[in-house]
């Protein structure tokens, strides 16, 4: 692609171009730079009365700087040098600062045109500039809002005199619950694209970190193998064997002279033994210890040379690994400290610096101002502007609500374990009740039944005729009956005042007896209410209306009973059922 038609604000494509802007302008190539700032912060009615542009100069030569008010349908990502050729319009600088100095990082203050400004401002949300001129041989180096020093657009602002405005009819609960629901679903619409915008431009800037660490990391290397080299080979090496050599020589020296001294001492003690034992003398003697004496001293110097030999070889292999052990160990130390450099750089590139945080900010704020902007005027509600607020404090609070979330979760998941716990406990001890209440029923059960044997005896003495096999409501008849005579006569101081209860009482103990005896030929299976009401009709026959009287108040007494006898049974019930 030709420079004319490339984007160069496009990222991350262009990220190695990222913070600074080019202007310049010769014969062979031109460069302009745009800037775009919003205007949501003035009213309508306000008149800017004076501007200053600010930018801040990195570094490169000096020329003119020519601003224009420019057309502002474009964007970093799409802008190139052919489809902004007539952008720019009108000039807006003015005067003697209308330059680019000599110098370098330092800023450069340029003034404006108020009046052209200001009706660039009226004309829709944003004043567009477009900044050209710069030196003719290499650009001029400014630095983008992708900076720790953004560029500034300076307004002095007369406030104008706005109509009041008629106070809104007051909102019912319907209109203030809408409101109240468009912010909530407004908060968490921009919650939400603010921490993808963090999450996306950190990347961006971690990622061109770890490029950036990356071709450090070689730059790194290749010093240090430069240097590995240096110390542990060529010359260093060649020096390094040199000494190894001299080495050799003077501990081998002194080896073969110790070693050679005792072949002789060896050589001449076995010689005169050998003489000795000869029986030879004078001159037969001599030439013996002659022939004898160069014989030794010809086998005496191989054997030297062999030793010699021998020990240059097994010394050299000596120093030569103690020396191979030193040259690695230079080797492995300035390794070593190349990788705590390596390290160090991409420890570093791991983090965004204060100026790439600052950067990041710049670009979520106006990512996010569109994002906002779009999603306000498809809601139709008004513009808002975003409010300034760090990377660092978005992550963090990102953070915290992924850490309150997993807490509520660990919460929930202990107070379901707490929970499952208190009810398995719960059941236990409802299981235990219903044991123990069902072993209390079987214990009463069984005392009821020795109290009504017992009875059932006093009754039976009463009426001979009655069958073994009756039931207990039966047997509990007889037992109230018996009861009531004994009670009668336990208390004959009783006073005339007595309830009617009483002497009912009496009188159906008297039926009781009557009836009894009126039906000796009742059958075995003859259920209890059935002979009971037979015999309270027999009784009623012969006992006239006294005995009738009785008869009732015996068959309520009963009912009465019965009624007691179901109601426990309701209440055992549940027991049974928990305990199963």
């Amino acid at each position: 692609m030709q420079p004319a038609n490339t984007a160069y604000g496009e990222l991350p494509k262009m990220a190695d171009k990222k913070g600074f802007l080019h202007v310049m302008k010769g014969d062979a190539r031109t460069e302009n730079a745009f800037m775009k700032f919003p205007t949501n912060t003035l009213k309508a009615a306000d008149s800017i009365i004076e501007v200053v542009l600010r930018l801040y100069k990195f570094g490169g030569g000096d020329g003119p700087a020519n601003v224009k008010i420019s057309d502002c349908s474009w964007s970093r990502n799409d802008i190139t040098f052919a489809s902004s050729v007539d952008f720019g319009s009108k000039v807006c600088s003015s005067g003697k600062t209308a330059v680019f100095p000599k110098g370098e990082e330092e800023w450069v203050d340029i003034k404006l045109k108020p009046d052209l400004v200001q009706s660039a401002r009226l004309a829709g949300n944003h004043i567009c500039l477009q900044i050209s001129g710069g030196p003719a041989d290499a650009p001029t180096v400014l630095a983008s809002e992708l900076s720790d020093k953004k560029p500034e657009l300076i307004l002095y602002v007369k406030k104008g005199k706005t109509k009041k405005e008629k106070e809104p009819a007051p909102k019912d609960g319907v209109q203030k619950e809408k409101e109240k629901k468009q912010k909530e679903k407004r908060d968490a619409f921009k919650d939400t694209n603010e921490k993808q915008l963090v999450q996306k431009y950190t990347k961006e800037a971690l990622e061109e970190n770890k490029r950036k660490a990356a071709a450090d990391a070689l730059k790194i290397q290749d010093s240090f193998d430069k240097k590995i080299k240096e110390k542990t080979g060529g010359a260093a090496k060649e020096v390094t064997k040199d000494e190894v050599t001299k080495r050799v020589e003077a501990a081998l020296e002194q080896k073969v002279a110790t070693k050679k001294a005792k072949m002789i001492a060896d050589s001449d003690a076995k010689l005169a033994l050998e003489l000795s034992k000869s029986n030879l003398k004078g001159k037969g003697l001599a030439d013996l210890e002659k022939q004898k004496k160069k014989a030794a001293g010809l086998a005496i110097g191989q054997a030297v040379a062999d030793y010699k030999a021998s020990e240059t070889k097994k010394l050299m292999n000596e120093f030569g690994a103690a020396n191979k052990a030193k040259l690695d160990k230079v080797k492995m130390d300035l390794q070593a400290e190349a990788n705590k450099k390596i390290a160090e750089v991409k420890e570093t590139a791991s983090k965004l610096s204060s100026a790439q945080r600052s950067i990041v900010d710049t670009e979520v704020k106006a990512a996010l101002q569109e994002v906002m902007d779009t999603y306000n005027t498809k809601k139709g509600l008004p513009s808002e502007k975003v409010k300034d607020e760090s990377a660092a404090a978005v992550a963090k609070k990102a953070e915290a609500d992924a850490k309150k979330k997993a807490e509520k979760t660990k919460v929930e998941e202990l107070q379901g374990k707490e929970n499952d716990k208190a009810e398995a406990k719960k059941n236990e001890e409802a299981k235990a009740a219903a044991v123990e209440e069902v072993s209390k029923d079987k214990k009463d059960e069984k005392k009821d039944s020795v109290e009504q044997a017992a009875a059932g005896r006093r009754g039976h003495a009463a009426t001979p005729d009655k069958k073994k096999d009756e039931k207990k409501d039966g047997d509990e008849s007889v037992e109230q009956t018996a009861a009531g005579r004994r009670g009668h006569a336990a208390t004959p101081d009783k006073k005339k005042d007595e309830k009617k209860d009483g002497d009912e009482s009496d009188e159906q103990a008297a039926a009781g007896r009557r009836g009894h005896a009126a039906t000796p030929d009742k059958k075995k299976d003859e259920k209890k209410d059935g002979d009971e009401s037979d015999e309270q009709a027999a009784g009623g026959r012969r006992g006239g209306g006294n005995a009738a009287a009785a008869a009732a108040a015996w068959r309520d007494l009963r009912d009465s009973l019965h009624a007691n006898d179901a109601v426990h049974m309701l209440d055992e019930a549940p027991l049974f059922h928990v305990g199963n």
